[in-house]
């Protein structure tokens, strides 16, 4: 565990990067037409980054989670939270980590 980890700043971060990702998709020339059919799904330049940001939260014992909320025109808003990984599973992160 990193000594010097904020859970306020891994947010931050994350939703910084959750952020570029959303305006990626919505530069897209087919997205209003994936928004019709409530298809969010795409691969974007960020992908890796919030890959790396989320392994740097359980690295530090949380889970990252990220929930989007709809509003009335079907555009997605993101709440971000942090859950305090169980200890066990903390534990068996490592080796679980050396399998990738």
């Amino acid at each position: 565990m990193d000594k010097t980890f904020d859970e306020d700043q891994a947010l931050d971060r994350y939703g910084a990067v959750l952020e570029k990702y959303v305006e990626e998709y919505n530069r897209l020339p087919y997205a209003e037409r994936y928004e019709d059919i409530m298809c969010y799904d795409f691969s974007s330049r960020t992908d890796c980054r919030l890959f790396s940001l989320d392994q740097e939260v359980q690295r530090n014992g949380f889970y990252l989670s990220s929930t989007a909320v709809f509003n009335s025109k079907n555009k997605p808003a993101y709440m971000l939270t942090l859950e305090q990984m169980p200890v066990e599973k903390h534990a068996a992160y490592p080796a679980w980590l050396a399998q990738l």
